[in-house]
């Protein structure tokens, strides 16, 4: 069975719970509510990494942002399961092939389809 976690904490603002809202909405209306286990709240690292620790995959499908570098990535990688990531620019001091043999890094994937 799959089942999707959300390790993410929402905003107490209006966006960020308007989206929390919607993505609730749309899993309950595909019928899949009970597929997903979403850890909302504000969680210190430690936490975070143990979380993502026990996925089989974790996928980090950004897009374009301004961001200069990605914390997710990095607690991804703390946690040492595979990591899927897009091939958005804020992770390309990872995905190099230098920077990736430097630091060990053997569990990420660049995914160009998101």
């Amino acid at each position: 069975m799959v089942r999707l976690r959300l390790v993410n904490a929402a905003l107490p603002r209006a966006d960020s719970q308007s989206e929390l809202r919607r993505c609730r909405e749309t899993a309950a209306r595909l019928g899949l509510l009970d597929c997903v286990d979403w850890f909302t709240e504000f969680l210190e690292e430690d936490a975070a990494v143990d979380l993502l620790s026990q996925a089989d995959l974790i996928v980090l499908p950004y897009m374009h942002t301004p961001e200069s570098a990605s914390g997710a990535l990095r607690i991804a990688l703390a946690s040492g399961a595979p990591v899927a990531a897009s091939g958005a620019t804020i992770f390309d001091g990872f995905v190099n092939e230098n920077m990736n043999k430097e630091y060990g890094f053997t569990s990420i994937y660049v995914l160009n389809v998101f």
